[in-house]
């Protein structure tokens, strides 16, 4: 057993088991088509050995264990991200409890605007749909401790009102069913309660680090890699990741969904259960265990392998240059199926990957100007970007010049940035909960003699 490590700095965004594959029998001839998949199938055993936790690792100071180097072996190498990397880790400067995000887009179809604004008392959403063949729409709806209040003044004067918090009496249970009903309210209870988002994602960090704190770490023999363009001597630490080990991961989950959204489960009639439910059967799909050994270069990564008791085994090689993932390569079986090629030219930095089957994706970064630009190519098909980054202490704007296919193009821009300012919402009352039969007839008939006149 490692010794423990605390969690108060959870990684934002956790990693759960998805798409898996078949296991062939240890007979049977391992397809090459069949790779990539495999590597969804070794994800989980990878997140649980170190790539969750190495960013709450890296605060407690105790790297002298096997398990704690691969930690912070981890940490190093994936904060090293080049330009692009450290504009982006301002932005995490831009969290706070009340932000505005805004969207503008333009596509073949119309225009669509929408701006949402939060804080810990309230929260809104603004927007204007455009689209071509249908009248133009204004919206502001407002999400308050009891209520939903909604003016829509395209199709009519009145303000809607929705009581998500007690029951309802009106027609509406004769158009709509409870369940449904319940469903809604607890839905809207959920998006204004949930003020412990932090607090959760805590609780979900510690179910990946207890399991992890779990398992042994051996050293093992040294191996050359290229790193940076040299052959190095790179330390390996080893430790086996079983289909037991990420069960527990799963249990631990569905022990948190069950305390923390329980109201919201039970209106939407479902368990906690259902929610890990795709995870347990790909889990099902697992080797009995996956061996991971770390290789360790100047306190980071140089190689990464993950080898399944039966299945296709996988190496990741950082290759490095003017960081460690700047190149890097995914092997199976030895053989090359993907490839990352990095460079820098002068304040650009342009990254190119490359698939088995000559898929490619080519992004490029100017740090001075702000300018991105993206080719992916699939099949026959090709996706372009072109646009901006900007961001300071107080917001980051993305704007996008062209975004599509040959088919499709988009253009507009996305901002976030600390701060809301909120708008009153006024109108003769509507109750949507309440109202008669007679209340409904009449404003459909409104709403209707509207939208014919938008045309």
């Amino acid at each position: 057993m490692n010794e423990q490590f605390e969690t108060q700095n959870p990684v934002e965004n956790t990693v759960t088991p998805a798409n898996q594959m078949e296991t062939p029998t240890p007979e049977a001839p391992k397809k090459k088509g069949n790779k990539i998949s495999i590597i969804a199938g070794v994800v989980a055993a990878v997140v649980v050995a170190g790539g969750v936790g190495v960013f709450a690792a890296v605060k407690t100071g105790a790297f002298l264990s096997p398990s704690k180097k691969v930690l912070l072996a981890g940490a190093k190498t994936v904060s090293d991200m080049g330009s692009l990397g450290e504009t982006l880790k301002d932005c995490v400067s831009l969290y706070s409890d009340e932000y505005t995000l805004k969207m503008d887009l333009s596509m073949n179809e119309g225009d669509i605007s929408m701006e949402g604004r939060s804080s810990k008392e309230q929260k809104q959403i603004k927007g204007n749909l455009n689209i071509s063949g249908a009248p133009s729409i204004d919206f502001l709806a407002d999400i308050g401790a009891d209520s939903v209040q909604v003016e829509v003044p395209t199709i009519s004067e009145r303000l809607f009102t929705y009581d998500y918090r007690n029951e309802k009496s009106g027609y509406l249970l004769e158009m709509v069913d409870q369940d449904t009903l319940d469903a809604v309210d607890a839905t809207l209870k959920a998006a204004y309660d949930n003020q412990n988002s932090d607090e959760f994602r805590k609780k979900m960090l510690k179910v990946y680090a207890d399991e992890y704190n779990t398992l042994e770490f051996s050293k093992v023999d040294a191996k050359d890699f290229t790193i940076d363009g040299t052959e190095r001597s790179c330390k390996g630490y080893q430790t086996v990741v079983t289909k037991e080990n990420v069960n527990h991961v799963i249990d631990g989950l569905e022990t948190l969904y069950g305390e923390d959204y329980q109201e919201l489960m039970d209106a939407l009639d479902l368990t906690a259960a259902d929610f890990v439910a795709s995870m347990r059967e790909a889990v099902e799909e697992f080797d009995d265990s996956t061996t991971l050994v770390f290789y360790l270069y100047k306190g980071q990564y140089a190689a990464i392998d993950i080898i399944p008791e039966n299945d296709v085994s996988f190496e990741v090689q950082f290759l490095g240059g003017d960081t460690r993932m700047q190149n890097m390569i995914l092997l199976a079986d030895d053989e090359k199926v993907v490839e990352v090629q990095g460079s820098n030219e002068g304040s650009v930095e342009t990254i190119t990957m490359i698939a088995e089957e000559n898929d490619t994706v080519k992004f490029t970064y100017d740090s001075d100007s702000g300018d991105i630009t993206m080719e992916a190519k699939y099949d026959e098909e090709s996706y372009n970007f072109a646009g901006n980054l900007a961001v300071d202490k107080n917001s980051m704007v993305i704007t996008i010049d062209d975004l599509g296919s040959a088919s499709e193009d988009v253009s507009g821009s996305i901002t976030w940035k600390k701060g809301a300012q909120f708008e009153e919402v006024s109108g003769d009352t509507f109750d949507l909960g309440n109202a008669t039969e007679e209340e409904w007839q009449d404003l459909l008939h409104e709403i209707f003699a509207a939208m014919l006149g938008g045309f």
